[in-house]
């Protein structure tokens, strides 16, 4: 009745909505959805009225606005453009160190360059750990912290730098003939590739596609349960069609099969195992169409998923937004920092 009431006089004061106080955001925005009011008539369709509706009412989730939405203020924005630079410039150098010509400014400290990029991936390490710091700084739980995905990749793409530094600083003290002036950054060579992720964060995009994968974790099982039954299937039987064709064939063992079966399936087509005889043959083109229909199979379960996923996303949006709205209306009522939508970012 008090739902009801609220949107009445929503269409009565022509735009004005109060959200009852006793009633959950659940409630509230499912009759929101029921009665197809949307976000845009409630708080306005400029962007400015929604970010004020959405702004921080405490330092921890200033902070936590500021490393993750670059549309909080221009800092915001700056921050996350410089996040974006020193992540292409550390996967830039992740690749330069691998390429023989330059890689000698990586590794020998006698090269005028090598003090340039151990300063520059130094510089990148610095941001990194002010960022990550900022972000365990805003949150109220420090053990739910470290159980968010992004903030375990983040550990993990700057720690390997201070242990191979502390590794590097406890062998010079060692023995102080020995130089190891770049054995941090080639402890922490594979560990950088992880940085890439941090890409993640930057669109809605891509966290809507990582919720979609870890919410379909079965359905992919499945699929990686009927691959591998049909891989071993087809392996197995044109082994025994090949395996006594001629001496020289390709298919010695059921293995090799299973390595044809994986390229057929995914209609990748190496070339290096083809069967030769003119049954073989039959046999490759009919696996290829099966294997074309196994992989679609999946395809509308995770077209549903997805679909699912961004409608709860703008679900979780529409909650939020009015939870800011009541904090606003109510100061009695607390804002509760473990209830934020933050399990990506």
């Amino acid at each position: 009745r008090a739902m009801f009431d609220a949107i009445l006089y929503f269409y009565q004061s022509r735009g004005i909505f109060k959200p009852p106080s006793n009633i959950d955001e659940d409630v509230v925005a499912n009759e929101l959805e029921f009665f197809k009011i949307s976000l845009e008539e409630i708080f306005g369709t400029t962007e400015e009225a929604v970010q004020e509706v959405l702004a921080p009412v405490s330092l921890k989730q200033k902070i936590r606005e500021f490393v993750n939405d670059p549309h909080y203020s221009r800092g915001a924005c700056a921050w996350a453009i410089i996040d974006i630079i020193f992540i292409c410039i550390s996967l830039t150098l992740l690749v330069l160190e691998t390429i023989p010509e330059v890689g000698r400014y990586f590794s020998d400290d006698t090269e005028p360059m090598y003090l340039f990029f151990l300063t520059l991936d130094s510089t990148v390490i610095a941001f990194f750990s002010v960022d990550i710091c900022l972000r365990m700084v805003s949150w109220k739980n420090m053990l739910k912290f470290l159980t968010v995905p992004m903030h375990i990749m983040d550990l993990l793409s700057i720690l390997p730098f201070f242990i191979g530094l502390a590794a590097d600083l406890m062998s010079k003290s060692a023995d102080p003939t020995k130089t190891h002036g770049y054995v941090a950054l080639r402890v922490c060579r594979t560990f950088r590739i992880i940085r890439i992720f941090k890409f993640v964060r930057h669109s809605k995009e891509l966290i809507v596609v990582m919720k979609v994968i870890s919410g379909a974790v079965k359905e992919f099982l499945v699929l990686g349960l009927l691959i591998l039954i049909f891989v071993l299937s087809c392996g197995t039987i044109m082994y025994y069609i090949e395996c006594d064709s001629s001496p020289d064939t390709v298919f010695k063992s059921i293995l090799e099969g299973c390595w044809w079966a994986v390229v057929t399936i995914t209609t990748v087509g190496y070339g290096d195992v083809a069967p030769k005889t003119h049954l073989g043959r039959i046999f490759g083109s009919l696996v290829v169409v099966m294997g074309i229909v196994i992989l679609a199979l999946p395809m509308t379960i995770i077209v549903s998923k997805f679909s699912s996923s961004y409608d709860e996303e703008k679900r979780m949006l529409e909650k939020e937004m009015l939870t800011r709205m009541r904090q606003k209306r109510d100061p009695e009522f607390a804002y509760n920092t473990e209830n934020y939508n933050e399990t990506i970012v």
